[in-house]
């Protein structure tokens, strides 16, 4: 028994076969003269008790064996003593981003701030604060610190880094602001980040000889956890392990086991801690927890609907905090963008073996395709390397496009193919040529046909586009759902540089005022008016539209209309160029005017970011001339009276008028001037790459229809052996020659077959031998973009009206994930965003290794055999289908699709209701039972339908045909439902 190599260790795990074995040996030694026939002797009970420690030992030591490598590791415990302190920072869940604007009151703070020095006056906004917003609790990282000057009355913020927080690593800690007056209020404004994580502080008492064990509850998902140990009276920061035999004795360290499951915490500090003295009289417990992934939209969200409190811990100074608490004034907190996108949720054992294995947990730059791989997956992308060569590396980042529902938006990342020709041809007033730069503009108006044989859009005609959208809405739906079209939400250029194409996108459909700033009044008049508030939208074609809310003093109400003037204006190269405001209404109980004033655009976009727009400058004799002034830019806008109404009124100093034309000046007065920062659009091609490829396009040349005989271009005599020209003598001795052939005869051969100088079809040369040209080629330009399915602009459903809405929010939440990743990268490594294929087809894997195109749009048809009762009630039969579509679309997201798998998961979630399945095939394939989608980039959806409702709306639904059917005598009739 001893000397068996065989011998498994499984083997011996069991007490009864060890204890079986050695009987074996013992009765093989003695030759089978002894036989132990009592079971209850004192040697079997010896033998018992050893086999027990037999196996113990051989469990304990076995279960050793898989936390030895991370390959064998089967569980988090086995893999914690291969991870430093630093590789726990991402294992966990992590928080959404957005960005706060508070509106602080300059008068309270500059009342309130307390002494700091001889210059500075100081308030601390704590790191504590919880901003509420809907059910959402966030925070930040650091203190903010407002100073205060005390001669000069400046303020000067920024985060106070004097403790740095290992939970996040700013990269500047200055905080944007400036100051507005709003509401007859002033206002100093903070711009910043805030994150979706709620912390609870405890406070714990710790006696030497006792240790310390605790286990702490939680709600939500489990962030990150800071324990500090108080002694000598300062706090100092413990370190943490989730390891039970690596740590540092010379260093307190906390011993911490996460049960997520559980939703708990187990804290232990080691007794070694204790025993030298390391430890204080108190533990402050620091607990953050966040929702983890979070895709929420805040348009609808009123400043009510966002709070803040004020909360200080134990380490806190309050000092410079408390102020904050006995604030009368309601300060204004305003989310940027419509939507709060990110997070993550904690990784599975499988994944941080992975990185464990691959030295890929904590952050660093990222080198590798694995590292920028897990960064990528960290933020809900996958990536697909697309360039990777000596000097240049391009990684594309793929995630699902979803609507408000969760549910996956049919979109793509294809070529456009765009002809040279279709810039110019006055058939596509959707593509605006540029002739000054060859470029030309792709507003995002334009639809397109979807080939799926050359997997490439096309742009509509007009005639085209004016024939679809014009159709009645029955047929509409017929089109669209039987041909593919598409639309690309953003506004492309490209340079038609046939040498160097490229092509660049821009978003201009979510314009911003970012700044109202106040620049001089004129003091010598009461008569004032001034704009608090102001909105930018580019809603219509050609034109962006701003709207201003002006608050104006009493005098100035009494005035008529028409003798209050509003001129705006913008640099151009110089040059100011302007329009003046348009009257819209006016609120006699807040003494607000509502006045409005267009950007008319050319849709000229530069490569150094500029755009071109049509407003007038007096040294113009045309109205229409282009201007191009930054994306980016700062709009003044002048406040006017007419003099003829105000007598009284000084002459404003000319930094006032300077820019307003002439005509102006001598009909009106100027009473105060401001300027609003107004972002346009962004080039978004840090984040989105329009690769473009040039077919070059040949010359059609002149071509003989017919073939042309040849013919004799002067004429031919007979000649003599050495070549020369034969001559005879008549009977009157004249000399005369003998004509072969004449000018313009056709020539023949020795037969007497015509030969020919052209065949039909040759090329046509000129007097020179050039071809002659009846038409130049036509380059053709493939430049890639992502598109949408068109029938989601087309919907009037809510959840596709909210699409239409959010789309720009969406994306933006994407991209600048995708923007903050590309500041930790190599240089010329570039990461792109690529939105997940989920239209038109992929190959799939249906078994074998056979591979064949499939739509990766899928319908499904299913039969469900139901109880009469649930045949006979419509609203059971809503819900059953509600919530088949709700399995389908979550199983579906696994690129292996499996009917009867689906329907197993279905069954037991809905067998109350469905005793039996019919299972009739994807996309009205009975075959098509369980494939893999191979192609990397593509996810399935389930294929959606416009239909015309009874209130002859437009409505998109997924194609799930469900047919309800009982198997009870006389009851065989069905009914038949699409979600």
């Amino acid at each position: 028994m001893f000397d068996d190599k065989s011998l498994l260790i499984s083997t011996l795990r069991n007490p009864t076969n060890i204890a079986a074995k050695a009987l074996n040996e013992i009765e093989s030694r003695l030759n089978g003269t002894i036989t132990i026939a009592d079971p209850n002797a004192p040697f079997c009970h010896l033998l018992e008790f050893g086999s027990s420690i037999a196996a113990q030992v051989i469990n304990a030591m076995d279960a050793k064996l898989p936390a030895l490598y991370p390959k064998r590791a089967e569980s988090m415990e086995d893999l914690y003593g291969h991870m430093s302190d630093f590789d726990y920072l991402r294992m966990y869940s992590t928080p959404a981003r957005s960005a706060l604007r508070m509106f602080l009151p300059k008068k309270f703070l500059l009342d309130n701030a307390v002494e700091y020095n001889a210059n500075y006056k100081k308030l601390v906004i704590p790191s504590d604060t919880t901003f509420l917003v809907a059910k959402y609790n966030f925070g930040i990282y650091y203190p903010i610190e407002i100073l205060i000057n005390n001669y000069t009355g400046s303020f000067t913020v920024a985060y106070d880094t004097s403790e740095s927080n290992p939970l996040h690593v700013l990269s500047k800690n200055i905080v944007d602001k400036y100051e507005i007056q709003y509401m007859g209020v002033d206002y100093l404004i903070l711009d910043f980040p805030i994150y979706q994580f709620s912390k609870s502080s405890i406070v714990e008492t710790i006696v030497s000889s006792t240790g310390f064990v605790k286990s702490i509850n939680y709600n939500d998902k489990f962030y990150a956890l800071r324990v500090f140990n108080y002694k000598n009276g300062t706090y100092t920061e413990l370190a943490q392990t989730q390891s039970k035999i690596v740590y540092d004795a010379t260093v307190p360290t906390l011993y911490l086991q996460i049960h997520p499951d559980k939703n708990k915490l187990v804290l232990n500090i080691p007794q070694v801690y204790f025993d030298n003295g390391m430890m204080g009289s108190k533990l402050l417990i620091e607990v953050y927890t966040t929702v983890g992934v979070l895709d929420i939209d805040t348009s609808n969200l009123l400043d009510t609907d966002i709070g803040v409190t004020y909360n200080n811990n134990a380490r806190t100074d309050s000092t410079f905090t408390n102020i904050f608490k006995n604030m009368p004034y309601d300060i204004i907190l305003q989310l940027s963008g419509d939507r709060i996108t990110g997070g993550s949720n904690a990784i599975s054992v499988s994944t941080l073996r992975q990185r464990v294995i691959q030295d890929t947990l904590y952050d660093r730059v990222p080198i590798s395709e694995a590292d920028i791989s897990v960064m990528l997956e960290d933020n809900g992308f996958y990536v697909h390397k697309s360039l990777d060569n000596v000097t240049d590396r391009i990684y594309y980042a793929y995630k699902v496009i979803r609507d408000s529902t969760g549910s996956i938006v049919p979109s793509t990342t294809i070529p456009l193919k765009l002809l040279g020709t279709d810039v110019t041809d006055g058939k596509h007033s959707t593509l605006v040529n540029c002739s000054a730069d060859s470029s030309v503009t792709i507003l995002p108006t334009t639809i397109y046909k979807y080939n799926q044989d050359a997997n490439c859009a096309i742009p509509l005609v007009d005639d085209e586009l004016n024939k679809l959208v014009s159709l009645d809405k029955d047929v509409l739906a017929t089109t669209l759902n039987t041909a593919g079209y598409l639309k690309s939400p953003y506004h492309v250029r490209v340079s038609m540089n046939g040498n160097y194409p490229r092509a660049d996108t821009y978003n201009l459909m979510t314009p911003t005022v970012d700044k109202i700033i106040f620049v001089e009044d004129n003091y010598e008049t009461t008569y004032k008016l001034v704009s608090y508030a102001a909105t930018i939208n580019h809603d219509n074609i050609g034109y962006y539209e701003v709207t201003l809310s002006v608050s104006a003093s009493d005098d100035v109400t009494n005035l008529s209309v028409n003798d209050i003037l509003l001129y705006v204006m913008v640099k151009s190269d110089d040059k100011w160029v302007g329009t003046t405001c348009e009257y819209v209404s006016f609120n006699p109980a807040t003494n607000i005017f509502i006045y409005k004033f267009k950007i008319p655009t050319t849709y000229h976009l530069t490569l150094d970011n500029k755009i071109g727009i049509t407003y007038t400058n007096d040294e113009d004799t045309y109205t229409n001339y282009e201007y191009l002034i930054n994306l980016v830019s700062d709009f003044h806008v002048v406040y006017m009276v007419s003099r003829s109404a105000v007598t009284d009124v000084s002459e404003p100093v000319d930094s006032i008028i300077t820019g307003v034309p002439d005509q102006y000046k001598q009909l009106y007065i100027g009473l105060s001037r401001q300027y609003f920062t107004i972002t346009l659009g962004t080039n978004i091609n840090n984040v989105i790459y329009n690769n473009v490829e040039v077919t070059l396009g040949a010359n059609t040349y002149a071509r003989y229809e017919t073939n042309i005989p040849a013919k004799y271009t002067e004429d031919v005599y007979e000649k003599d052996e050495n070549g020369y020209i034969k001559t005879y003598t008549d009977v009157n001795g004249k000399m005369y020659t003998k004509k072969i052939h004449e000018v313009g005869e056709a020539i023949t051969d020795e037969t007497g077959k015509v030969r020919f100088e052209h065949m039909a079809g040759d090329v046509i040369r000129d007097s020179y031998g050039n071809p002659i040209v009846v038409s130049a080629g036509v380059d053709t330009y493939f430049i890639t973009m992502m598109f949408i399915d068109a029938k989601m602009f087309f919907s009037d459903r809510q959840a596709e009206l909210d699409f239409q809405s959010n789309i720009y929010a969406s994306l933006n939440a994407y991209f600048n994930t995708i923007a903050s990743m590309q500041d930790q990268l190599l240089e010329r490594t570039k990461l792109y965003f690529r939105c997940v294929k989920s239209i038109g087809t992929a190959n799939v894997n249906i078994g074998d290794g056979a591979v064949s195109k499939q739509n990766i749009e899928l319908s499904f048809r299913i039969v469900c055999y139901v109880a009469s009762y649930v045949k006979q009630d419509e609203s059971i039969q809503n819900q059953i289908t509600e919530m088949l579509c709700t399995f389908i679309e979550e199983a579906i997201e696994s690129k292996t699709i499996s009917m009867l798998d689906i329907f197993e998961k279905v069954k037991e979630k809905v067998s109350d209701y469905i005793d039996h399945f019919d299972l009739l095939g994807i996309n009205d394939n009975v075959a098509l039972q369980t494939f893999v989608v191979t192609d990397e980039d593509s996810q399935p959806s389930i294929r959606r339908q416009l239909v015309l409702t009874e209130d002859n709306i437009l409505s998109l639904r997924k194609q799930i045909d469900v047919t309800y059917v009982t198997l009870t005598p006389n009851t065989l009739a069905s009914n038949t439902y699409s979600s």
